[in-house]
């Protein structure tokens, strides 16, 4: 292989890469939006929505459902091993075992930008934020 070939196999990975994590940001940034949008007044209902929709989104991306997506999430993300935390895998077909592992990594790839950004969106001067409402349940 040449270094041109290569110089282009690690562009297109790299717009790959772009790519995947500019969804995972959208797709946290949106579980947020809706969120605070839902007003809660308690603030675990709040987290438990929050890990509903992350588990949701996850379950239904194309980086999911498709296997040339899926395998394109190995390559991609960072957490491409963390169906390792969900313990021994039951032998399945290879498409099966693609796609789970695909869910995980991206499940907590949104996971960390949720994480990432909850304080951009749970601010204690807005006053529908989750944070003000723990803050004001704690009182």
């Amino acid at each position: 292989m040449t270094t041109k070939d290569e110089k282009q196999i690690e562009t297109g990975k790299s717009a790959l890469r772009r790519s995947y994590h500019e969804s995972m940001r959208s797709f946290a940034r949106e579980i947020l939006e809706d969120a605070v949008k839902s007003n809660y007044e308690d603030y675990d209902e709040a987290e438990e929505y929050i890990q509903e929709q992350i588990d949701q989104t996850a379950d239904g991306t194309e980086w999911v459902i498709y296997t040339g997506q899926s395998l394109d999430v190995m390559v991609v993300s960072d957490n491409w091993l963390a169906i390792e935390d969900m313990g021994p895998v039951e032998s399945a077909a290879f498409t099966t075992i693609i796609t789970q592992a695909a869910y995980f990594a991206v499940r907590q790839d949104i996971v960390e930008y949720v994480d990432a950004f909850k304080d951009e969106y749970w601010k204690e001067e807005n006053p529908k934020s989750h944070r003000a409402v723990k803050a004001k349940l704690l009182r």
